[in-house]
């Protein structure tokens, strides 16, 4: 995932008691930046961005702490 949106959803969506299902099968297509027409340094920044905002929504200090020393 690229700014974690679907890593964040499905972690809500499980603390909010709705079952996630994994299914192998299925199929993404994605045209590479045809829809977000931005540059590759700002699609860099706002990957980290989401994934830091993704760390600091869902998981305590602690396992902040071990996700950085890991």
């Amino acid at each position: 995932p690229m700014y974690m949106e679907e890593s964040d959803f499905c972690i809500r969506a499980r603390a909010a008691g709705f079952r996630i299902y994994y299914t192998p099968d299925s199929v993404v297509v994605h045209n590479s930046r045809s829809t977000s027409g931005i540059s590759p340094y700002y699609e860099v920044y706002l990957r980290r961005l989401g994934r830091i905002r993704f760390y600091i929504l869902n998981f305590t200090i602690f396992r902040l702490f071990l996700q950085i020393l890991l």
